[in-house]
C-alpha cells in the first residue's frame, strides 16, 4: 500500500470528483487475512465482497457498507477451510455473511506505519459484525486512486481484530486470536441511469 489519497493521483487531465456514490466490484475486491497458527503465518481470503461507498462533500462523512459471503473463504487447504466454514470459527451455516459499516473518516494523527511498509493518512470508523457479534473497528486507509478518468476507484485498507470478540474461541492453544485484514478493492462510479 501506499499513502491514502482522497483526491486523483495521477494524470493532468479533468476528472470527476470523488464525491457522489460508488459500487463496489464484487468480481475484483478481495479480503485478505493472516493469523498465527502453531507460530507460522496462515493466510486465507474471502472473494466477492459486495457494497457501496458514499462520499459527500465532506469527506469526513463518508459512509461504507460492506458484505462478505463466509462460504467465500478459503486458505488453499480443503481441510482447513472446512474448519474455517464451520462452527468453532466463522460458523458459515448459521451467519453466512460478514458485514463491515462506517459512517465517517478520521484523521490519524499518529505516526504509524502498517505491515507492508504504508503510512496512512485516514482511519475509516466503523463496526464489523461476524458470527452475529458486532464489535466497533476501524481500518487504516490505505491507497485510493481514481483510474478511468475518475469513474473507477481503486482502495486499499487494514485493521486488526481478535476473534475472540466475535465468539470464534476453537483450537485457541494453536491458532492465534488476533487476525490481520487487508482489503483490496475496485469501485465504479454508479451511473445514474433513468
Amino acid at each position: 500500500m501506499s499513502t491514502a489519497v482522497l483526491a486523483p493521483s495521477t494524470a493532468p487531465t479533468t476528472r470527476r470528483p470523488t464525491t457522489g456514490r460508488w459500487v463496489i466490484d464484487s468480481d475484483r475486491t478481495i479480503v485478505e487475512t493472516q493469523v498465527r497458527a502453531l507460530g507460522l503465518p496462515v493466510y486465507g481470503r474471502f472473494a466477492r465482497a459486495s457494497g457501496l461507498i458514499d462520499v459527500p462533500r465532506d469527506i469526513t462523512r463518508s459512509n461504507v457498507t460492506v458484505t462478505v459471503r463466509s462460504d467465500t473463504f478459503e486458505t488453499g487447504s480443503a481441510t482447513r477451510d472446512r474448519r474455517a466454514r464451520g462452527g468453532a470459527f466463522l460458523d458459515a451455516d448459521a451467519h453466512p455473511t460478514l458485514t463491515f459499516s462506517a459512517d465517517g473518516l478520521r484523521p490519524i494523527m499518529e505516526s504509524m506505519v502498517t505491515a507492508d511498509g504504508d503510512r496512512p493518512l485516514w482511519w475509516l470508523v466503523g463496526q464489523v459484525t461476524a458470527r452475529g457479534v458486532t464489535r466497533p473497528v476501524s481500518l487504516a486507509l490505505g491507497v485510493v486512486r481514481h483510474h478511468n478518468d475518475g469513474d473507477t476507484l481503486e482502495f486499499s485498507a487494514t485493521a486488526r481484530v481478535r476473534r475472540s470478540e466475535f465468539g470464534a474461541v476453537g483450537k485457541r492453544a494453536l491458532i492465534g486470536d488476533v487476525i490481520d485484514i487487508t482489503v483490496r478493492g475496485w469501485a465504479h462510479r454508479e451511473s445514474n441511469a433513468g
